[in-house]
């Protein structure tokens, strides 16, 4: 078996840094600027629920999280690795087990192009919580976005549709998987401050979206129907994705219900990626999840 990650800072580690590393630099540095240092890799990456989990489980495994991303960014990222270094291939791939800690589900991501300029296009990743270090026209965007489209009827409604995505690759080439919601920011609240943060509710947040209705034609009769998610939500298996529809069903519920102090900063401590590792773990013996 290889283990398979995906994820957001939550499953790359961020604020997981060396001190004599960090010491190198001005304490005005923010501890997210070290994250993509080779030089703490050594420090950060055994610490990580990841590799605790390849070593529980005594497995390879590869983690392919990046900080600030986007579930669809995830997703896209997740299923290309594999159609790339196995699929095309024709590498077996029943012997995978993907495990994806999603994100948030209002960040967003576009292609991004200045027509005048020899930039290349490029990933625009867009966290309706923080807008604060954009370039000006992306900055417009952002204002944009979270003025007029930040609503549960399309980010709620996107997750689902994520989700289904990867569960269907997965069946359709024989993987196993499991996938989980690292945390939650209602998105009412612009102060993302760890205590506002809350689990995600997906049953009331589907009950409450005021979806429109569409109209179809049934052996030449017009018919109507509005448009609703929660039937395609319930296809979503609730056993890989972990404590579907159960209260305290996200790392962060599960951290701070078992530690003290499970934070270095805005993201789990080396502690909390251990317990996060050892319930991942017994979650998946307890729901033979191999098979």
């Amino acid at each position: 078996m290889k283990l398979i990650f995906d994820g957001d800072s939550w499953t790359f580690g961020s604020e997981i840094v060396d001190p004599k590393l960090a010491a190198q630099y001005n304490d005005d540095v923010h501890p997210g600027a070290y994250d993509h240092l080779q030089d703490n890799d050594w420090y950060r990456v055994p610490k990580l629920y990841a590799h605790k989990m390849a070593e529980l489980l005594d497995c390879d495994y590869v983690n392919l999280s990046c900080p600030a991303d986007d579930n669809k960014t995830i997703l896209d990222r997740t299923m290309a690795y594999i159609a790339s270094e196995y699929i095309s291939q024709n590498l077996p791939t029943d012997e995978l087990f993907v495990i994806i800690g999603w994100s948030s589900p209002e960040r967003n991501s576009f292609w991004w192009t200045e027509l005048e300029s020899d930039t290349p296009p490029y990933r625009f990743r867009l966290l309706p919580h923080n807008g604060h270090t954009l370039k000006d026209r992306e900055l417009k965007l952002w204002e944009m976005y979270v003025e007029h489209l930040w609503n549960p009827e399309e980010y709620i409604t996107r997750h689902v549709s994520t989700v289904l995505a990867f569960q269907n690759f997965c069946k359709a080439h024989n993987i196993k998987w499991l996938c989980y919601n690292a945390f939650y920011q209602l998105p009412t609240v612009l102060d993302t401050r760890p205590s506002s943060w809350a689990d995600l509710d997906m049953n009331t947040q589907l009950n409450n979206v005021d979806l429109c209705g569409y109209t179809y034609s049934q052996n030449g009769k017009r018919c109507g129907r509005k448009l609703e998610f929660n039937s395609l939500w319930d296809t979503v298996d609730p056993v890989r994705f972990y404590k579907k529809n159960q209260p305290n069903n996200t790392f962060k519920s599960f951290m701070t219900a078992n530690l003290d102090d499970p934070w270095v900063g805005w993201h789990p401590n080396s502690d909390a990626h251990s317990i996060w590792a050892r319930e991942l773990v017994e979650y998946i013996h307890s729901h033979q999840l191999y098979t």
